[in-house]
């Protein structure tokens, strides 16, 4: 094989292992993402096709067919089962062409042979036991390479015949197969489950048998490791994945970049953290140790992103902005160099950035942004202003209702009941309904501001990288650069008290009294993500002299309680019910922020 074809080959077997080390399974679809950046590519099908495909007649044990054979012939009822997605599964087992055992048999007999396949094993070991119940066979035998499994079934027989399930005649046997293992490791694992054998070939499966002649037996073999071996059938699967992607031109997949010269040469790769919205990213590192990242999305988005570093590399934020090496509109593909930081969110969150450290170069940012602001000239009304929180207005006005129903079910009230009653924090005794709140919010949202000035227009905590041992910062991800309201970008900027920097919820607790929503929200912030929003909060009204804007403040604390709101409906997205009433609270005390 080729130096390059084996790196690559090595490069997919340790993602794909990493993959089904997490997941439990293979999952070709997510396989295929991971390796070609998206279902968008040309590739996605082939690669999907090539793991499903996976050729598994080639590589079962030596005499597996014969013996399952035997045991059908010895009229046995015989259960296949393997763990991950039903189809790859099934995919799998047609593929070892041990389904011909039962292709000739008349339509009962093939009712003794089946195959099982789920993503919990436990879960299918309990159904596949109620099944074996019903035949009135009073034997079976689990068969398995992971010990793990073999428990799980003994405690699970244990616990059925207990609810009366299983007849407790019923005689259990479990058979570890350790293929080539030592007689020594044989004698230490049969003391771990009763009624264990372990045995290091599938031929032995016919010895244990002849002691049951005259019973009717059930069979619940694995298949993968057990009749099978994954390892060298995943192995010869990694080469053929890497013969494919060393074929492709230049694509996200940051394995090969025939453009840029890096074929053969990346060492290694990892995926990075994106938002909501992008498809990819990656850090590639390469032979001579330098660090690229590489980034893909739609085509509008990468579109826009090219214009925002058009913008604002001549400004003062420019200089502390990392630039494209390499744009492709057409793929959706950018290419920058690597910034050593930590995002300031995630670094607020898990107070992996040092307090100090944090503080002062949010300080500088705040400084740069005062005094870039203040020398702009306002542009009234001669450009339609760029607005996250208005591009996703009518989304979050959807999603609001839905994210409420999980109180509904909590505390028996309907969503329109939750967003009718006026709310009550105890950091805020004054009293405004979510309803009220979403009006105030629409009215800004839906009037063009009076002015605009040119601002970055997403540097959210996400966007804001620090490094923890320099100090040195920089802003990416510049696509909604542009001429926007400066109180929305502002209350983009000084937001660290958020549903994503929330270390723990302490408490949650919702009351009506007098109809009104009494709300008491405990949660764990670090010191950092405090004092920054502290901080953010504080210098508003310093923005506001700056700029001479006599109506800044009232402007950012609607947007600050539009940007909770939108956190309440983004709690579905992220699958936190528990935070739903924390950006509640947020919205309604931003509401009535006083400075």
């Amino acid at each position: 094989m080729e130096g390059s074809t084996l790196k690559i080959t090595n490069i997919i077997a340790k993602k794909c292992q990493e993959h089904r080390k997490l997941r439990g399974y293979t999952d070709p679809y997510a396989i295929a993402h991971l390796l070609v950046g998206g279902d968008h590519s040309p590739y996605y099908k082939k690669i999907v096709k090539t793991i499903l495909n996976l050729p598994t007649q080639n590589f079962l044990y030596p005499h597996v067919y014969s013996v399952l054979e035997n045991l059908y012939q010895l009229g046995d009822y015989i259960t296949i089962w393997s763990q991950g997605s039903r189809n790859m599964q099934i995919w799998r087992f047609a593929r070892s062409g041990l389904a011909n055992i039962r292709k000739s048999k008349d339509p009962e007999a093939k009712k003794r042979f089946s195959i099982l396949a789920t993503r919990n094993k436990t879960l299918l070991i309990e159904g596949f036991l109620e099944t074996f119940a019903a035949t009135g066979i009073k034997k079976i035998f689990f068969v398995d390479n992971k010990l793990t499994h073999l428990l799980t079934a003994s405690e699970k027989i244990q616990q059925l015949k207990e609810q009366g399930k299983i007849p407790f005649e019923a005689e259990a046997f479990f058979i570890n197969i350790q293929h080539d293992t030592s007689p020594r490791l044989k004698k230490t694992l049969q003391k771990s489950i009763p009624n264990l054998s372990v045995i290091s070939n599938i031929t032995e499966l016919l010895f244990l048998r002849k002691k049951f002649s005259d019973d009717k037996v059930y069979w619940f073999i694995d298949l993968g490791n057990t009749l099978l071996d994954s390892n060298k059938l995943y192995q010869a699967t990694y080469q053929k994945l890497a013969n494919i992607i060393e074929s492709m031109p230049f694509t996200i997949s940051p394995l090969i970049d025939c453009e840029l010269g890096l074929h053969g040469k990346i060492t290694d790769y990892q995926a990075l953290e994106t938002g909501d919205t992008m498809r990819e990213a990656f850090a590639i590192t390469l032979l001579d140790n330098q660090k690229k990242v590489i980034k893909h999305n739609s085509k509008e988005r990468v579109l826009r992103e090219s214009q925002g570093y058009d913008l604002l590399s001549p400004t003062p934020l420019g200089p502390h902005m990392p630039y494209p090496e390499f744009i492709d509109i057409q793929e959706g593909i950018i290419i920058l160099p690597f910034v050593d930081g930590i995002p300031l969110r995630l670094g607020a969150k898990k107070a992996s950035i040092p307090l100090n450290t944090g503080l002062k170069a949010f300080n500088e940012l705040l400084t740069l942004k005062k005094a870039w602001w203040s020398t702009q000239i306002k542009r009234h009304h001669e450009f339609e202003a760029i607005s996250v929180q208005r591009l996703d207005w009518p989304n979050t006005l959807e999603k609001i209702p839905e994210a409420l129903t999980c109180l509904s079910k909590e505390y028996g009230l309907t969503p329109a009941e939750l967003m009718a009653y006026p709310i009550v924090t105890p950091e805020s005794k004054m009293r405004s309904s979510l309803n009220e709140m979403i009006k105030t919010v629409n009215t800004l949202l839906t009037t063009r501001p009076d002015y605009t000035i040119l601002t970055h227009g997403d540097i959210i905590g996400a966007n804001f990288l620090i490094n923890p041992t320099s100090g040195t910062w920089s802003v990416i991800d510049p696509e909604f650069a542009g001429y926007g309201d400066p109180a929305e970008s502002l209350v983009k900027i000084i937001k660290y008290e958020t549903t994503t920097t929330v270390q723990s919820v302490l408490k949650n607790s919702l009351q009506v009294v007098n109809q009104c929503l009494e709300i008491q929200v405990e949660v764990q912030f670090s010191e950092l993500a405090r004092c920054l929003h502290a901080t953010g909060l504080a210098i508003a009204k310093e923005f506001s002299l700056s700029l001479k804007d006599a109506t800044f403040l009232e402007r950012f604390r609607v947007y600050l309680a539009g940007s909770y709101l939108r956190e309440i409906a983004l709690t579905l997205r992220r699958n936190r019910p528990d935070l739903v009433l924390f950006a509640i609270s947020k919205a309604a005390q931003a509401y009535h922020l006083i400075f």
